[in-house]
């Protein structure tokens, strides 16, 4: 895992996982984002991707939206997108 940072100030980590429990991503993805500001986790499936994005406030209040990320994403992994809150920012899976 290593993070980055763009032209706007925001931090940004990738995590690549390979067949973890969601929760366990989820949890991972809070624990993360509490020292950057967007972090994408991928947890590989045995038939799928599935992508749990999360936003600190700085990044909200910057404009990221993780419906426009959503949008990015092929079609057959942009089909599902579920809002999960935990505290107060928001942890998505997508």
């Amino acid at each position: 895992m290593s993070a980055l940072t763009n032209e706007v100030g925001l931090s940004f980590s990738w995590i690549e996982l390979e067949d973890q429990d969601v929760d366990f991503v989820k949890d991972m993805v809070e624990r993360v984002r509490n020292s950057v500001d967007i972090v994408v986790a991928v947890n590989k499936k045995e038939s799928s991707l599935v992508f749990v994005v999360g936003a600190s406030e700085n990044a909200i209040k910057a404009g990221f939206k993780v419906g426009d990320l959503a949008k990015l994403a092929p079609p057959q992994l942009a089909e599902t997108v579920a809002v999960v809150q935990t505290s107060h920012k928001p942890v998505v899976k997508i």
